[in-house]
């Protein structure tokens, strides 16, 4: 089964990924070139490795061991779990869990990648992979402030 998330998917990844990472009501258009080259592998990890982007009342958690954790309590999937990487770009693998009719749904493995550009401030820029969409991300904080709701939720949805 599919959980309708309201077209947010790519918010969804970075801000439940980073899960957000999204602000889902900032994207637009952006000229990169006067940007210079994305970040790279080791500036991607440095930024998010270990540390929680919030968005809105949730937000994704990036572990230093590659895990992803991510809450979305406005979207039709309240969280996600998978794994992120670096390379050229910041990927996720991650799987959405909800309830559809009473029972625990998820959207089967998913992955997206996101061109990133580090802004002075700790802020970031991603630019989906393929989509031509740019996607505002809040500064990455250490540690997961909101671990106890995730495991709550993944514990109401027995996943």
């Amino acid at each position: 089964m599919k959980i309708v998330t309201c077209g947010l998917r790519p918010a969804v990844v970075l801000s439940i990924c980073l899960v957000f990472l999204v602000a889902c009501n900032t994207t637009t258009s952006r000229n990169f070139e006067a940007r210079g080259a994305p970040a790279s592998q080791a500036e991607i990890v440095q930024h998010f490795s270990g540390k929680f982007v919030k968005t809105g009342e949730g937000g994704t958690y990036l572990g230093i061991d590659g895990s992803l954790k991510g809450i979305d309590p406005a979207g039709g999937s309240p969280i996600s779990i998978g794994s992120w990487s670096a390379g050229n770009a910041l990927c996720f693998t991650l799987v959405y869990y909800g309830k559809q009719n009473g029972q625990t749904a998820s959207s089967g493995e998913e992955e997206t990648c996101y061109l990133i550009w580090i802004n002075p401030d700790g802020t970031s820029i991603a630019d989906p992979v393929g989509s031509g969409a740019n996607l505002d991300i809040a500064k990455p904080v250490p540690g997961f402030p909101i671990e106890n709701r995730f495991n709550a939720l993944r514990a109401e949805l027995g996943v």
